[in-house]
């Protein structure tokens, strides 16, 4: 039990503004700072932060709290996971009060675990295929590039050596039902990881090295990873996208890798998934300029649109960037280039 003192000392070294401005972007108001409410779906702001009273409330849909609980809703962990992420910004350890490890610590360290047991497995013909692409081995190390051995154990050895059921293991999205058993869903495939805003791994990406179908696999959404609120690249991008003022937002990972090997950091990409306004309240604490740059073809034409009227509600100012000839950046960078993707 963390005595109630401590409590309320972590929360009196943080301002409230500042952590809420980190998730979304606020606008002061007189003595008041208010937003688009991050808890529903609407158009006009009704969500308010009262400094003084370290306190927000939203008079749409009624979310109110103090800092710990925003926390806890955003990053959807627990109270006490929530409260060591708060003590880490103000400098109080908690090392002395036992704290609950909480399923979100076991996810992410079950991820992290798997994670290194693909990066170790990422040899042979997987890491050819890489070489081919242009990938240097400190790129493939810098994004973290892995591989799931066709009838791979890794996530069952991951499992085994944590504690871990199997069906939890189902419920975090690395195991797969097939034919009656558990299997790894990456198998066969290069991996790369997916990282929350905390730059936690909460998913993965992967591919086939060659032809089959899917091409490209994500993790299904759980509990702390869902395609419409987490953007690819988005926790290494943010500091660029900051400092730059604007942000370049692709449809797939190897699009915005593509970007990033040419020097062009502040890219981000969706995840099979349209543009949401999830993402965009994320983004819209960093920057309000946005540069469109989906596939050239088709679906990538209906996604643009769909992309700009969001944008458009949510006013933001937007460009549309078309790779032609080539259907999407990474198909640019194969063919022409890194200094000519700048």
């Amino acid at each position: 039990m963390i005595p109630k003192e401590v409590i309320e000392d972590i929360k009196s070294k943080i301002d409230i503004v500042d952590v809420i401005s980190e998730y979304i972007n606020l606008q002061r108001v007189g003595s008041y700072y208010r937003a688009l409410c991050p808890f529903h779906p609407e158009t006009t702001p009704s969500f308010y932060v009262h400094p003084k009273l370290q306190f927000y409330h939203c008079f749409g849909c009624g979310a109110s709290g103090d800092v710990i609980k925003f926390v806890q809703e955003m990053e959807k962990i627990s109270f006490y996971e929530a409260l060591e992420k708060l003590a880490k910004r103000a400098g109080v350890d908690l090392g002395r009060y036992k704290v609950g490890g909480g399923d979100y610590r076991i996810y992410t360290t079950f991820y992290e675990s798997v994670w290194i047991e693909y990066k170790e497995s990422l040899k042979g013909e997987s890491r050819v295929y890489l070489k081919d692409r242009g990938f240097s081995d400190e790129e493939i190390e810098k994004y973290g590039f892995g591989y799931s051995p066709m009838d791979s154990r890794i996530p069952h050895k991951v499992a085994k050596q944590m504690n871990v059921p199997l069906e939890k293991a189902l419920e975090y999205g690395i195991l797969m039902r097939s034919g009656g058993t558990l299997i790894d869903r990456f198998e066969g495939r290069i991996t790369i990881p997916i990282r929350n805003e905390s730059g936690k791994i909460v998913a993965f990406g992967g591919r086939i090295p060659g032809d089959g179908e899917p091409k490209y696999l994500n993790s299904p959404d759980t509990r702390y990873f869902s395609k419409s609120k987490i953007l690819f690249m988005f926790s290494e991008a943010k500091r660029s996208i900051k400092e730059l003022d604007f942000v370049i937002i692709t449809e797939g990972y190897m699009d915005a890798l593509a970007f990033h090997r040419a020097g062009v950091t502040n890219a981000v990409a969706v995840l099979g998934t349209s543009l949401t306004r999830d993402h965009l309240l994320r983004l819209g604490t960093q920057t309000k300029n946005v540069i469109l740059c989906f596939d050239n073809d088709d679906a990538g034409i209906r996604a643009s649109l769909k992309a700009l009227e969001i944008l458009d509600r949510l006013d933001f100012n937007v460009l549309v960037l078309s790779m032609e000839p080539y259907k999407d950046p990474d198909e640019f960078f194969q063919n022409e280039g890194a200094e000519n993707l700048k």
